[in-house]
């Protein structure tokens, strides 16, 4: 090789080299950003997560202290206890919170087709009912077999989707991740907590899947929520329905008594705490009962 021709390989070698290291060293650079980033979301997280659980504590001592200052026979603060909460100054501490009653949306695992597609015709989707019947069926059943209008494995897998779990609902998130009820309000209408129905809070559609509940009842009841009437007693609504929706209602009485109640078994608290700039969110969510006087925390959830 000529000497000019080496000085022009050397040159062209400096220059790869010099290329390959810049290249390396805003890799490295935008790594070494990202490692930051994820460390700081880390600890933006904790410190999310520790203001929620402050929150929440302040919460429960004052859900607490509001229940104990009735007597027992006194539900009075039990079955408003979102309300009695928020106005003795639970909004007040820097965290964004809902309490809602447990026991106000159909327990999906438990549900049949039936009570499923009343729901769904209450919520005004009548034209795929059949199809969300099905799918939602096919995804808890132990087998591979798509119902008429259902969807299994093979359609998940062409679709690239996650495949059914062929058995019970571990969280009611993942009815979303059924075909046909992605946009869908399912964190309005089921859960996965065997727990009767509090029909003084529960969504009408989901009063609709209940036997004997006509869309007279569901009306009365709808008007009765608009005049601030909460809590009433089957005998109360069959007193003022027509002939033929009392005599539904009364039929389905021996089954429908076991399955509801008038007053809540529980309360879910959802607390966020943020941190961080951007905010950084951390979410804590606990259900309690209530035992004699106290407070009992049954469930804990956090993400």
């Amino acid at each position: 090789m000529k000497p000019r021709e080496e000085r022009g390989f050397v040159l062209i070698a400096v220059l790869w080299l010099t290329v390959g290291m810049g290249i390396l060293v805003v890799v490295s650079a935008r790594a070494a950003r990202q490692a930051v980033a994820t460390a700081a979301n880390r600890v933006s997280y904790a410190r999310a997560l520790r203001k929620a659980e402050g929150c929440a504590a302040h919460l429960l001592a004052l859900a607490e202290r509001r229940v104990n200052s009735v007597t027992l026979k006194d539900h009075t603060a039990w079955n408003r206890l979102d309300r009695v909460v928020l106005q003795s100054g639970g909004q007040t501490l820097g965290c964004r919170v809902a309490i809602t009653p447990g026991g106000i949306r159909l327990n999906v695992n438990r549900a049949s087709g039936g009570e499923v597609r009343r729901l769904l015709y209450a919520a005004g989707v009548r034209q795929s009912a059949d199809a969300l019947v099905d799918a939602l069926l096919d995804w808890r059943d132990a087998d591979s077999v798509p119902r008429a209008a259902g969807a299994e494995v093979a359609w998940y897998r062409r679709h690239d989707r996650a495949l059914p779990r062929n058995g019970p609902f571990l969280a009611p998130e993942e009815i979303g991740l059924i075909r046909g009820f992605e946009h869908l309000p399912v964190k309005q209408w089921f859960d996965i907590a065997p727990a009767p129905l509090y029909v003084a809070r529960a969504p009408l559609p989901v009063l609709a899947s209940l036997p004997g509940m006509t869309a007279e009842a569901l009306s009365l009841i709808r008007e009765w929520r608009a005049r601030g009437i909460a809590t009433f007693t089957w005998t109360d609504l069959v007193d003022h329905l027509s002939r033929n929706a009392a005599d539904s209602l009364t039929a389905a009485l021996p089954i429908l008594t076991p399955l509801v109640t008038v007053q809540p078994q529980s309360w879910v608290f959802t607390i966020m705490g943020y941190r961080g700039a951007p905010p950084v969110r951390a979410r804590l969510e606990i259900t309690v009962a209530r035992v004699g006087r106290r407070l009992a925390i049954v469930g804990k959830r956090v993400d």
